[in-house]
């Protein structure tokens, strides 16, 4: 096992150490991160991310005596397992934003804040930068956290599915606003699939930057205006292509890691 951790489950987190970290993450989120980021949200959002979430985790496996690696799986994936996380990356965010929409449409000046704030219309900060802030640090940071001990302490007693469920949730109402809760927490079901069927923690950390990347990407030209204005039909054929997209990364993630476990 990776990171010198003993075999077995004896290592593993505990349900209520999982909840204890999210309770924490949770409290220090609103009384401590938000506000800065109010003030200073690149220095917001970095102090939350890298001090708050993996900061936590990191602190959490040197106070239990854990190894950081071991605790959260970082363990080389089978390329399969990484093409399929790739897949569910590229594809989810379409199935999610749409069924998101259908269900609990999100307000349109909530959607152009949301965009002036994390692209500045000054251009201030580049494409590259942005994908560092809204991409690459939280698919590493947020992964840790959601992924590595509450995800695993879940799954010592509970099924994958249940697991998966529940950390999904969690991790839905962790972004506090009532608009982004279903589409992250139907995201959160997937990482944490992607992170159980891999046995490592890399595919979903790949997933969750491609899905915040394409976002990204989509925002930064203007391109996600035009996919709003599709008519009903167009929205169901993206809907079942993008489904099934993420159908099958997940069909190869679990490929790949019953193939590793062999």
């Amino acid at each position: 096992m990776a990171g010198g951790e003993p075999k077995g489950r004896a290592r593993l987190p505990t349900p209520g150490q999982a909840l204890f970290l999210y309770a924490l993450a949770f409290v220090l989120l609103y009384f401590v991160w938000l506000p800065l980021q109010r003030r200073d949200l690149v220095l917001g959002l970095l102090a939350a991310e890298w001090g708050g979430l993996f900061g936590l985790v990191a602190l959490f496996a040197w106070v239990t005596r854990r190894s950081l690696s071991g605790l959260l799986r970082i363990v080389r994936p089978p390329p399969r397992c990484l093409a399929g996380a790739a897949l569910v990356g590229l594809s989810a965010w379409a199935a999610v934003a749409v069924l998101s929409e259908w269900l609990s449409p999100v307000p349109k000046e909530v959607i152009e804040q949301l965009r002036r704030s994390l692209i500045p219309t000054d251009g201030s900060r580049g494409l590259l930068a942005t994908l560092a802030l809204v991409a690459l640090t939280p698919a590493i940071c947020e992964e840790a956290l959601f992924r590595g001990p509450i995800l695993r302490g879940l799954r010592a007693r509970a099924s994958s599915a249940a697991a998966a469920a529940l950390t999904g949730l969690l991790f839905g109402v962790f972004h506090v606003e009532l608009s982004r809760i279903l589409p992250t927490a139907l995201l959160g079901v997937l990482l944490s699939l992607v992170a159980l069927e891999s046995g490592s923690i890399l595919p979903a950390m790949l997933a969750h930057f491609l899905n915040n990347a394409s976002l990204v990407g989509l925002a930064f030209f203007r391109v996600d205006e035009r996919v709003a204005e599709v008519g009903a039909t167009a929205s169901v054929l993206i809907f079942v292509a993008a489904a099934l997209l993420t159908a099958f990364g997940l069909l190869l993630v679990h490929s790949g890691g019953a193939r590793a476990k062999l």
